[in-house]
């Protein structure tokens, strides 16, 4: 538990500065506030907005003011943290922000075993950012958790019980009370896409260029710590790619625990930092901070054009709906951890064709989306193809049909599915599931589990796009000469009673 007087050295400051293009640069500034649970009323208040007011004075003290700042939000998964507490604090937290000028613009959310809030303050300036020199204090939060109660892990990266990859995002549920609270309540011009149903945060340089900013963190998908650290920054990346956006720098943002041996960590380190490489993008350092759950993933930024932004909800009436990656990653990682790795060869094969899909850059097919006319364009991750859909044609008041005989899977998806358990399809169909309506008939096993993966969490997911019909078979026929797994699965249509409506004949 926190309590007493709380000095800015116990939130962990540290930043990070590359360029954005010749003339402006940018620099990050992390800090982090551990929350006992149990806090609630005027003691959560007090530490909310001591937090926020302590680290922003350290930052004027050491040079100028940052102009934004994001979130990543560790929501506790137990019973006894309540959402209205979350609320509260989250709203303190915003209040504080807007009236000193930096508000809070975006972020990511996860549901793990602690309650922890680190905030990203962003300045961007045409002058040369200056290192400022905080003091480093990497062993000032031991003691704070029990690390005694934690298994001891080697260098073993899941285990049955924990949700894998992008299945610990935050619940529909949770997300849809909280997110009203959690970002900023100014409506603040430089940007162009605040109070939207965005995945990443557009500013304003002029009235030409526009920088791009996405958080995103998840926990281990696979056994091998680098590929887990590759997997889960290209997961990361993947916001930029869906809006055609191609990073320019990224932040890796780990929490890990002492149980994991200091050589996998560096494992994922490494392996994250060789995939910005492959990105071509500049990494830029590493933020860690102490937890009792893994979760590695990072903060990427690239520069755009105004006029080029794809929106994640602009879709039109008649737009063909293309879906670049097949779906399943929830089910298939799920049964692969439940069997401890310890696998047949068939279940070798769909481990090899989940790393290969998770591991495939959006770079391409954010190259072949620049040059066509698209709509409407998001990645698919936590909320499933349901989710994500719903987020693109709830703002326009329209509604999509999918043909389900269309939709590709990964390798023994369905062979997996019910042993699956615990695994991110029920959360998801039990809040989406209300807007989904089905034509034809669910007369076998294998459409009914083709329907209820329309709900599954995809890590390092494929792409949504929506575009008029002759483009998107360019795109499609452009896609699969570059060797993508993509294929129409619905089409935009006039607005329905239910928003979505699946089309289960032929399956």
């Amino acid at each position: 538990m926190i309590g007493g007087n709380l000095d800015v050295s116990n939130y962990f400051i540290k930043e990070f500065f590359g360029s954005i293009d010749k003339i402006h640069q940018v620099r990050f500034t992390f800090a982090t506030l551990y929350i006992d649970i149990e806090l609630v009323g005027a003691t959560l208040e007090e530490h909310a907005r001591e937090f926020v007011n302590q680290v922003f004075k350290e930052l004027r003290l050491k040079g100028k003011s940052p102009i934004f700042s994001m979130s990543i939000f560790s929501l506790p998964n137990s019973a006894t943290c309540r959402v209205e507490n979350v609320k509260t604090f989250l709203n303190i937290l915003v209040e504080e922000t807007d009236k000193l000028g930096v508000p809070i613009v975006g972020g990511h959310t996860v549901e793990s075993k602690d309650f922890i809030y680190t905030l990203v303050f962003v300045e961007i300036s045409h002058d040369e950012i200056q290192f400022l020199g905080f003091k480093e204090n990497k062993s000032f939060f031991t003691g704070l958790i029990n690390y005694s109660l934690l298994p001891f892990l080697k260098d073993r990266l899941i285990f049955p019980g924990e949700a894998q990859g992008c299945t610990a995002k935050c619940s529909p549920d949770k997300f849809a009370e909280i997110i009203n609270c959690a970002i900023t309540k100014l409506d603040v011009q430089k940007f162009s896409n605040l109070h939207v149903n965005e995945d990443v945060v557009v500013y304003n340089l002029d009235n030409d260029c526009s920088v791009a900013f996405t958080v995103d963190i998840i926990k281990p998908i696979s056994n091998s710590a680098p590929l887990f650290g590759e997997i889960a920054i290209n997961h990361a990346a993947n916001d930029l790619y869906a809006k055609g956006i191609f990073p320019k720098g990224a932040v890796g943002v780990l929490y890990s625990n002492h149980a994991i041996q200091p050589n996998v960590l560096e494992k994922i380190k490494n392996g994250g930092k060789k995939k910005v490489k492959k990105l071509s993008a500049k990494y830029l350092g590493i933020y860690g901070i102490e937890a009792r759950e893994l979760f590695y993933g990072g903060v990427f930024y690239g520069v755009l054009r105004r006029k080029e932004f794809i929106e994640n909800s602009s879709v039109k009436e008649g737009d063909l709906l293309i879906l670049t990656k097949p779906i399943g990653t929830g089910v298939v990682s799920r049964y692969l951890t439940l069997k401890s790795f310890d696998l047949s060869k068939k279940e070798n094969m769909a481990y090899s064709h989940m790393i290969k899909n998770m591991l495939l850059s959006g770079s391409r097919m954010a190259r072949i989306i620049k040059k066509f006319k698209v709509s409407a364009c998001t990645d698919v991750s936590g909320f499933g193809l349901i989710g994500h859909l719903k987020e693109m044609i709830q703002p326009v008041n329209l509604s999509a049909r999918i043909w389900l005989k269309n939709v590709l899977f990964l390798s023994h998806a369905f062979d997996f599915y019910s042993s699956s358990v615990y695994c991110s399809v029920e959360r998801n169909r039990n809040y989406f599931s209300k807007d989904v309506f089905i034509t034809g008939s669910l007369n076998t096993n294998l459409s009914e589990m083709k329907l209820a993966l329309l709900y599954d969490a995809q890590t390092a997911g494929g792409m949504m796009i929506a575009a008029p019909k002759v483009e998107a078979r360019k795109i499609l026929r452009l896609s699969e000469k570059f060797c993508i797994e993509s294929t129409i699965i619905g089409e935009i249509i006039k607005k329905k009673q239910f928003p979505i409506e699946v089309d289960c004949r032929d399956t």
